[in-house]
């Protein structure tokens, strides 16, 4: 379908002697720029619900921490510092699961 962007066809005598009109005309590396464009579209689509998640869990931590009592000692935790134990539980989860967790199911299932 987009191949057809940078076709010249046989009868367009207007193309002889003109440079092409970019809105008639293509090349093909940009056809072929704009194919892997729409190819990325599914990747992107499907983050979109991550970060949202993510979006809300930072925001809601920042409130809850807010509201609690963040001192030690004489020194106080800033509230959206605490979000870091967030990413932190996400990085060491994803490690156990790379490590731990799908080992043990392909030996399971028998697909190592």
């Amino acid at each position: 379908f987009l191949d057809k962007a940078s076709i010249i066809a046989g009868d367009d005598e207007k193309y002889k002697n003109l440079p092409p009109n970019p809105w008639e005309l293509c090349s093909v590396t940009k056809v072929e720029e704009v194919k892997m464009m729409i190819r990325l579209l599914p990747i992107w689509a499907t983050t979109i619900l991550f970060w949202t998640t993510y979006a809300q869990m930072m925001t809601f931590s920042v409130e809850q921490a807010a509201t609690m009592h963040r001192s030690i000692g004489n020194f106080q935790i800033p509230a959206g510092s605490l979000t870091v134990f967030f990413v932190g539980a996400i990085l060491i989860t994803i490690a156990v699961y790379d490590q731990l967790v799908m080992p043990l199911w392909k030996k399971w299932k028998g697909t190592q």
